[in-house]
């Protein structure tokens, strides 16, 4: 028989102790859970056992009497898996509280490659275990076939969504990220001043049609964005569309959100009747180069500089 502390909304213990699937008046339980992901962005997703209607999940369990989340979920993986892991490889993503639930969940991260063939499975618990991609586990999740709460989860801290910004708030948050992209780009270019914070530009622009300003936003957090326009002159026979901006924090780099980034302009460059995308690149920017050339562009222009 388990034991379960409650919980304020705040995570704080109220001194209550429920025995597990005792139902209580005040106060939360506590769950932890923890996303497993390898190097190929690809995320360890087990199969529960008949016994739990073979949902699938990721890992995780009730924070018993005098455990905390930490202790919980290395408890958990060690009994589910077979694995061992450090408390210093773990990160953790956030406390929770469940959206419809008097429950508080804390979330964790693991990056790690791990061969599944050397795990030892919990077989009352667990049938399978299998690396899935986000679109693999976001079907299971609009199929019903993913635990709930654990879906809810996937959701909120790994999908990231791709929208046009069209409010004054999110374009003033996008300032401070073109901050970060001038100073990134002081890595390629020595002649950009160090000093230099931008207070205000996007919150002028985002309303104009002929501008597109797309931002990926996880959790409610602006994590990356592009900047790209329709350019027209009396010169060119077609019309053509500049990316003038793109950027994706560092943490969240190398998962394919630049090139969902460019693939969303693309479309909006159609939706505008333009066939032609141009931007500008410094030459020994190799990751950004190995990205473009990856959707499609190619050496077209050169810029040519000259010290005196």
């Amino acid at each position: 028989m388990e034991l379960l502390d409650l919980y304020d909304d705040n995570g704080k213990k109220i001194e209550k102790t429920i025995k597990r699937g005792e139902k209580f008046d005040e106060g939360n339980i506590m769950l932890s859970v923890i996303f497993i992901r390898n190097s190929n962005n690809m995320f360890l997703i087990q199969k529960a056992s008949k016994d739990r209607k073979n949902k699938y999940t990721s890992t995780g369990g009730h924070v018993i009497h005098n455990e905390d989340g930490l202790t919980t979920i290395i408890r958990e993986v060690k009994e589910e898996l077979g694995l061992d892991i450090k408390k210093e490889e773990i990160k953790k993503l956030d406390l929770t509280k469940h959206p419809s639930r008097p429950c508080l969940i804390n979330v964790y991260l693991l990056e790690k490659d791990i061969d599944i063939n050397t795990l030892t499975l919990q077989k009352e618990e667990v049938e399978e275990v299998k690396w899935m991609s986000e679109q693999e586990i976001l079907s299971l999740i609009n199929k019903d076939l993913f635990l709930e709460s654990h879906g809810y989860l996937f959701k909120k801290y790994f999908i990231n969504e791709i929208v046009k910004v069209c409010t004054k708030e999110d374009a003033n948050m996008l300032n401070k990220l073109l901050t970060d992209l001038i100073n990134d780009e002081r890595k390629y270019d020595d002649n950009i001043n160090e000093n230099f914070i931008v207070s205000s530009f996007y919150e002028n622009i985002y309303t104009d049609k002929n501008k597109c300003l797309l931002a990926v936003k996880n959790n409610n957090n602006i994590i990356g964005y592009l900047y790209g326009y329709v350019c027209e002159n009396n010169v060119d026979k077609e019309k053509i569309a500049i990316i003038d901006a793109l950027y994706v924090e560092n943490l969240y780099r190398n998962k394919g959100l630049g090139k969902s980034l460019i693939n969303r302009f693309k479309v909006w460059a159609y939706e505008n009747n333009v066939k032609i995308i141009e931007l500008k690149v410094c030459n020994n920017n190799t990751s950004a180069i190995k990205l473009y050339k990856s959707e499609g562009f190619t050496e077209f222009k050169t810029i040519m500089r000259v010290k005196i």
